[in-house]
């Protein structure tokens, strides 16, 4: 089991208020998600490849808007063979989406409000949210630190930048093809970042694989 896996598997347990699942259901959702239309009407469909990400979307959206979602796994057959989880969100699509700030009344948003994120604890959710979505560490038992989050636009990657500034955590951003990464390299502030998120076990992990180093 990667790093990455086993920080996403312990921050996917932590408990949360309804506050900071309505933020940390934001970042996911729009961060994983495309919308469908049939004659059914409109449809969330998210998609991972990790499945605590994919557990943790469907349980938040359960507890929070006690809907009934469709779960599915797809196999991949190109390059590395990994499963794909998806959830298909068939009822209250509008209104999970208004209630995200991912689509209003001036149509889909790049991002949320500042207000969605102004308590402390709600923009520490928003970005374990984030992490569970698309980020990346690398083990600490490797030379060269790393965390990142990628995101599909510049406008969403300096949202979370700015997040993790409230948190004295100086994140640089750069495009790599067509996503925009949001990174830390420095391993004391990455410890910091993990401590952010709750993710403390990891915590004691990294930084005992720091002092052996």
């Amino acid at each position: 089991m990667s790093f990455t896996t086993e920080v996403k598997a312990e921050i996917a347990q932590n408990e949360l208020t309804d506050s900071q699942m309505r933020a940390q259901l934001s970042a996911m959702i729009q961060m994983c998600s495309t919308l469908s239309f049939t004659n059914r009407g409109m449809h969330i469909v998210v998609k991972s490849e990790n499945a605590n990400t994919a557990k943790r979307v469907w349980r938040l959206l359960k507890e929070r808007y006690q809907v009934d979602s469709e779960l599915s796994v797809i196999k991949k057959m190109k390059l590395k063979k990994n499963n794909v989880y998806v959830i298909r969100i068939v009822n209250q699509a509008a209104e999970i989406l208004k209630d995200l700030e991912i689509f209003t009344d001036a149509g889909l948003q790049s991002h949320p409000s500042s207000q969605l994120t102004a308590k402390e604890a709600d923009a520490k959710a928003y970005l374990a949210g984030a992490f569970l979505a698309s980020g990346s560490i690398n083990s600490p038992q490797t030379a060269n630190y790393h965390m990142e989050i990628t995101a599909n636009t510049e406008a969403l990657a300096k949202y979370i930048q700015r997040q993790m500034k409230k948190f004295d955590l100086p994140a640089k951003l750069i495009k790599r093809r067509a996503q925009h990464v949001v990174y830390v390299k420095a391993s004391d502030k990455i410890s910091d970042f993990l401590r952010c998120i709750g993710a403390s076990d990891a915590v004691f992990t990294f930084e005992d694989s720091r002092i052996q180093r």
